[in-house]
């Protein structure tokens, strides 16, 4: 019980196997007489055979009795006393027994430890084989520095040995090596045997093989460790004795520090055809102990012999994997290649695992795993993995095993497996405590680089944000562009910018420069965020860094800075990261690829026409015109579309000169939504620049005839895009190109695309204009000729139904109206005339209403002369036309008689003579509605407001029915038929027919909605730069 006990009490302590730290130990005091008696043995439990850091027995344990290694303890403890010099043979006994006793500090004193140390350090007589094998054996038991030097005490005497070293003393030293510390004498040491191996004449068994290269785990892979795993491959391959599953599972648990090379693999091919002997099994310890090796594998046909090998044992093995062994498992094959049989192993432990439920996993364990996994692309096997290992974690949230989590996952797709893992981590990341260093945040946001813009990637980045935020470390150039890269697959969003700002100050804190290939990868990450705050303060950092850069910049890397870009709209940060870009373009000794090209110029279709951006394209054409590699269809349609914002100039022009070579060898495939992708890129250049001509020329040519390849929406496409050129030199071979097709498609073609064709033919004229006019065909718009009836613009009948809002956005409406949404519905506003739901255009006779039939025409009714499909003519309107020439019906004429009549109307509001025609309209009926309708219209009086609208005569319920839906919390309810349309300003339907009086009264709109409706505006007019249908503003 004292705090120093004597020799006697270790010893009984010893026996009993009563574990004494070695700090609490002291020297004796006094001398005190050994008992007579002998010690009693140590109990059975302290005698067996010890794991090794694998998990592994240790099966070169001797059958001496534990009696003789105690007495071998205690003439230490004389000798060190007495000072006796120790034979060579003692020293041996005494390093063996210690040991099989586990450790030296266990059993010896630091006086007897000492003694130890000196006499094998400074024993003069030569040791035989058996010596220096019990010796070397003995080092396991000894702290790694002094194991290291009692090593190099052993060194030399090997040159001495007059025999070669037996199979039994090669297993010894080798295996007591394997704690020694790594350095020049365990070097000299191995190559030492390397040489003496050969000269053995036994055959090595499999335990010695299998301890000899498990000796080899510790220890960097060099040239001294090769030559020895060379000899031991040799060895192995003459062992003709059947190997144990332990003594393999030794083996390939050694090899963990081994580099691919040609040693590596043949021990490998031989260790998985010994495996595959009839009656070898494996533990499900011993295959976690066997793959954990095979660290330092590769893509082999040896590494996937085994790992198919190991998969069927899996499968076959009897018991369960516990948390450690799985993390063991997977960890080993974090640098395997993917192969089908990497998949195989990944399957069949996932088979295993869903089995038995998986309890909660450690963080360090789900690091372990997921980083062993980051060599596996994403499949079947791997999400039904990670669906069995999506568990609850235990255990505090480092950081460094949160990136490793993260960084696992890099080649895994968006998948529920994947999410329901994010979704496990999250919680973690954000209770992390830990600082978080550039390291770790660039390995987890580029670890979660493909799973996808999910709910769950984004809840990661949203908790990524504050760590980086938080972290005061420094951020080298490489974690500023392996930050920025990981981001390239997210769209924009909160999350995202929140991201970008927490990086910003660390780009402007970092005191390195950025690489060539780190600038390019920078901008790059960012061609999914648009013009923001965080976005500029970004560029703002990175432009200092692109001018610090000294490197010259490759083609890959030009294109990849300038397609990241592609979403950034002109500001000066953007201007400041243009104009070093534009030297960086010069300075570049090389010429932009096919891929190159169309990337880097498609970078610029949002930047604006700025002369920095003038200035990026006169650098970019020399490096164009530099390569001859021939542009593909959608390459010419993405190079082109980069050219859409840029205005005419040097360098607008270099470059479509530059391009054109290229341009020319493509083959005639390009299809009609990559030619109006092309077409509208062209609309900043000049009408008669000799180079815009030169390229629709060639675009004529290369356009796709195949029939079969055709579709409405590419060939509308495209005569929306030629409409908005529709001026240029060179659009008649275009024309020409397109004609057959617009014949073919005429009758899918919306109304819009019919009238943008006229137009194109209408300007262009001659032979290519009368060539698309006959292939309009029938949906040509009717010539307006000297008796014949006005072009329906009240209307029109449509050929196909469609919705109210498809109908709007083609069809191009007079001048000054806009169109605007009311939920489903839509109805038209005039700065001067107010609103109304019907189409402006030509006004119909007194009595006449417009009316859609089920089948999406429209038809016209009267009381008097009932339902006709022809329009109505009234004769004023009829005098408005200019008929003998054959010319369309202008939207200006249209709304300059619209507005006499309006006009007329409004003097009529002003008089009050639409105030006592709507009281009597109400009065019929005596409805609350007619009612508010008759003091909307009264109060207006009073205020000397105009109205824009006539009011229509009422009539009796038409048929077919035509129908008004109202929507909306500022609209009124109303009944279906109630008008065609209405005047929001006053809530008059004009030309409006009802069943009843109040019907009609009650189709009214409130006043307040046009303010509303206004603040929307779909303008009716073919937008230019998108060539869908119409822009929203």
């Amino acid at each position: 019980r004292t705090a120093a006990p004597c020799r006697h009490v270790r010893r009984l302590g010893l026996s009993t196997g009563v574990a004494v730290p070695s700090q609490s130990w002291a020297e004796p005091q006094q001398q005190v007489t050994l008992p007579s008696f002998p010690p009693p043995p140590p109990p059975a439990s302290s005698l067996q055979a010890k794991e090794s850091a694998a998990g592994i027995s240790d099966y070169t344990r001797s059958h001496r009795q534990p009696g003789a290694r105690l007495r071998s303890i205690e003439r230490v403890d004389a000798w060190c006393e007495a000072g006796t010099a120790m034979t060579p043979q003692d020293v041996a006994g005494v390093m063996f027994d210690i040991a099989k006793l586990r450790f030296a500090t266990a059993v010896l004193s630091k006086t007897q430890c000492k003694y130890v140390k000196e006499q094998v350090i400074n024993c003069e007589e030569s040791w035989p084989a058996d010596v220096i094998g019990r010796v070397c054996y003995g080092l396991q038991a000894w702290p790694p520095s002094e194991a290291t030097q009692i090593l190099g005490s052993v060194l030399p005497r090997l040159p001495a040995l007059a025999e070669p070293l037996t199979e039994k003393y090669v297993g010894m030293m080798l295996y007591g090596t394997r704690y020694c510390k790594d350095g020049p004498e365990i070097k000299s040491f191995f190559a030492h045997l390397a040489g003496e191996i050969p000269k053995c004449q036994e055959e090595f068994n499999g335990q010695t093989i299998g301890n000899a290269i498990y000796s080899l785990k510790g220890f960097v892979y060099c040239e001294k460790v090769q030559a020895l795993l060379a000899v031991l491959a040799r060895k192995l391959a003459e062992c003709v004795e059947t190997m144990k599953g332990q003594e393999i599972a030794n083996a390939l648990y050694g090899l963990q520090r081994c580099k691919d090379g040609h040693e590596l693999r043949t021990v490998i091919g031989i260790l998985a055809q010994r495996l595959k002997v009839p009656g070898t099994e494996l533990s499900t310890q011993e295959i976690a102990c066997a793959m954990f090796g095979l660290q330092s594998g590769g893509g082999s046909a040896e590494m996937r012999d085994l790992l198919g090998t190991l998969a069927e044992k899996i499968l076959v093995s009897k018991g369960e994997f516990n948390t450690q062994g799985v993390s063991n498992c997977l960890y080993g094959l974090n640098q395997c290649s993917d192969t089908a049989e990497l998949r195989q192993v990944i399957g069949a432990i996932a088979t295993k695992l869903q089995e038995s439920s998986v309890p909660p996993l450690h963080i360090q364990q789900m690091s372990m795993i997921l980083y062993g996994l980051r060599g596996c692309s994403d499949c079947d096997e791997l999400r039904s993995l990670l669906g069995a290992l999506a568990v609850p974690i235990v255990g505090d949230a480092d950081t460094q095993p949160l990136a490793n989590c993260l960084y696992g996952l890099q080649r895994c797709h968006d998948s529920p497996e994947v999410r329901a893992v994010l979704r496990v981590l999250q919680p973690c990341i954000i209770a992390a405590q830990q600082t978080w260093s550039g390291q770790n945040v660039s390995n987890a946001l580029y670890g979660i680089l493909r799973c996808g813009d999910s709910k769950e990637t984004r809840a990661i980045l949203g908790a990524l944000a504050p760590k980086i935020v938080e972290t005061s470390c420094d951020f080298s150039s490489q974690h500023i562009s392996m930050s920025l890269y990981s981001l390239n697959n997210y769209k924009d969003g909160p999350e995202l910018r929140a991201i970008l700002g927490a990086i910003a100050p660390k780009i402007a804190s970092c005191q390195e420069r950025l690489t060539a290939q780190s600038i390019g990868n920078s901008l790059y990450g960012l061609r999914g965020c648009s013009s923001c705050p965080e976005m500029r303060a970004v560029l703002q950092g990175l432009a200092v860094k692109i001018a610090e850069c000294e490197e010259q910049m490759t083609d890959v890397e030009i294109s990849n800075a300038l397609f990241g870009l592609r979403d950034c709209r002109d500001s000066p940060e953007l201007r400041a990261v243009l104009e070093p870009l534009a030297d960086k373009i010069r300075q570049c000794s090389g010429v932009l690829t096919s891929h190159s090209t169309a990337n880097a110029l498609s970078g610029l279709k949002e930047c604006g026409d700025s002369s920095t951006v003038c200035a990026v394209l006169g650098a970019l054409a020399p490096k164009i015109a530099g390569h001859t590699g021939v542009l593909k269809g959608y390459q010419i349609a993405k190079c082109l579309q980069g050219l859409r914002r840029c205005k005419d100039g040097p360098g607008l022009r270099a470059v479509l000169a530059a391009l054109m070579p290229r341009m020319e060898g493509c083959e005639p495939n390009l299809t009609h939504q990559h030619l109006a992708i092309a077409l509208g890129g062209l609309q900043g250049c000049s009408s008669e620049a000799p180079e815009t001509e030169a390229v629709l020329n060639m675009l004529s040519g290369k356009t796709l005839r195949d029939p079969e390849h055709e579709t409405a929406r590419g060939v509308e496409s495209t005569v929306l895009a030629l409409d908005s050129i529709r001026q240029f030199n060179g659009v008649q071979s275009v024309v020409a190109a397109l004609s057959d097709s617009v014949a073919r498609m005429r009758d899918e073609l919306s109304h819009r695309t019919i009238l943008a064709a006229h137009r194109v033919a209408t300007t262009i004229r001659g032979p290519e204009g009368e060539t698309l006019l006959q292939a309009l065909g029938p949906r040509a718009p009717r010539m307006r000729q000297e008796g014949s009836q006005p072009e329906n613009l009240a209307g029109g009948a449509r050929r196909r139904k469609l919705s109210e809002t498809q109908h709007v956005e083609r069809l191009e409406l007079p001048p000054g109206w806009t169109a605007h949404r009311d939920g489903e519905r839509v109805f038209y506003h005039h700065s001067r005339y107010g609103s109304q739901w019907s189409l402006p255009g030509l006004r119909l006779p007194p009595g006449w209403a417009a009316h859609e039939a089920p089948d999406g025409r429209t038809f016209y009714f009267h009381e008097e002369h009932g339902s006709v499909w022809e329009l109505p003519v009234d004769a004023e309107a009829s005098a408005t036309i200019s008929g003998s020439k054959g010319e369309l019906t202008s939207t200006s004429e249209v709304d300059a008689h619209q507005s006499k009549g309006e006009a007329a109307e409004a003097d009529k509001v002003r008089r009050g003579e639409v105030v006592n025609e709507v009281a009597a309209l109400a009065g019929v009926s005596g409805s609350a509605a007619g009612s508010e309708a008759l003091w909307t219209l009264q109060k207006a009086g009073e205020e000397g407001k105009t109205t824009s609208m006539p009011i229509a005569d009422v009539v009796p319920e038409a048929t077919p029915e035509a129908a008004l839906e109202q929507k909306g919390p500022v609209h009124k309810d109303c009944k279906r038929s109630a008008a065609s349309g209405a005047l929001v300003a006053t809530g008059v339907a004009p030309g409006a027919t009802a069943s009843t009086p109040a019907e009609a009264a009650n189709a009214a709109l409130p006043r307040e909605a046009s303010i509303e409706v206004a603040a929307t505006s779909i303008e009716g007019f073919p937008d230019g730069d998108n060539l869908r249908s119409a822009s929203i503003k």
